[in-house]
């Protein structure tokens, strides 16, 4: 069930779940609610002050309004040095809150000072700390409401950024390396990247012509949708080429509550 501000109680309807977030689509039947803004990646800014919507209840549904008051401590990516390299379907980007929020905080909205939603309260190391923004969010969105399921695109890799090493000498290019971890290979065995031809080394330099060196290449790759042929620039062996990839898709649970 979902209670807005008014108290009162609505049935809720389990449309989609997220199979990388993850996060749990539900649908109410009512009109005329007034819909919050979203925030652009732009508008989320290292410490800037923002406010938390958290669920402690205290058993009372008005204590839902309980309101916590953060700072945006700093962004960094979701990969720590025992995590690295990282999965290509993994949504690196966060954000970290400079203090913990109250138990039941998990998925709550976070909100700027101007009133729009920037992201949603996650779970980070055991500490309600974390902040998912919503660009990691909003690609799934666009596919639930014309597609009426969530899809996201799958490429198959393991890899790391340039830009979140740490050396003794200067790197030529910025990109995303190819590399495999303890748990998975550098391309996945029949995924679109394997099919593509691509091989543990090769160094990703753009995604249709983009750079990606203030991003990540999980986080350009969620702009696509399953199906779409995208082109890549690689670097192999000191020698820059093109090889295209037609994206795969995520394996996810899509439901509607009516059907089960």
């Amino acid at each position: 069930m979902v209670v807005p501000a008014d108290g009162r109680v609505y049935q809720a309807t389990a449309v989609a779940l997220d199979p990388v977030a993850p996060l749990a689509y539900l649908k109410i039947e009512v009109r005329n609610l007034t819909a919050i803004p979203f925030a652009s990646q732009e508008d989320i800014l290292v410490n800037s002050p923002v406010l938390a919507l958290t669920g402690e209840t205290q058993g009372s549904a008005r204590s839902w309004y309980l309101r916590y008051l953060a700072n945006v401590a700093t962004r960094t990516p979701l990969a720590t040095r025992a995590e690295l390299p990282t999965s290509s379907e993994t949504l690196p980007d966060r954000f970290i809150l400079d203090q913990a929020l109250p138990a039941g905080s998990k998925g709550a909205p976070v909100i700027n000072m101007e009133g729009k939603v920037v992201g949603l309260v996650a779970d980070y190391g055991g500490s309600l700390r974390g902040l998912v923004p919503l660009i990691n969010l909003l690609p799934a969105m666009d596919t639930l409401f014309s597609e009426q399921k969530v899809r996201r695109p799958l490429f198959g890799a393991t890899y790391i950024q340039t830009d979140w090493l740490v050396t003794t000498e200067p790197i030529n290019s910025s990109g995303a390396i190819l590399v495999s971890n303890a748990k998975r290979a550098a391309v996945v065995s029949k995924s679109p990247a394997a099919a593509a031809g691509l091989k543990e080394g090769d160094k990703i330099l753009s995604v249709a012509g983009e750079k990606f060196s203030y991003s990540s290449l999980s986080l350009v790759l969620q702009r696509y949708r399953p199906g779409d042929v995208i082109e890549l620039t690689i670097e192999r062996a000191g020698k820059e080429q093109v090889v295209k990839v037609t994206l795969g898709e995520i394996a996810g649970e899509y439901y509607n509550a009516e059907t089960k």
